[in-house]
């Protein structure tokens, strides 16, 4: 899950243009989801 978010931080907009139908806001749930299993 870490390479996930670390990924999609890395290029937050191609992730958006690969994938139109994830909203920001699932992309920044992602964020968080990663941090809370980090702590």
């Amino acid at each position: 899950m870490g390479v996930d978010g670390s990924r999609i931080e890395a290029d937050p907009e191609r992730g958006s243009e690969s994938d139109p139908a994830r909203p920001r806001s699932l992309r920044c749930s992602a964020v968080r989801r990663v941090d809370l299993f980090q702590v």
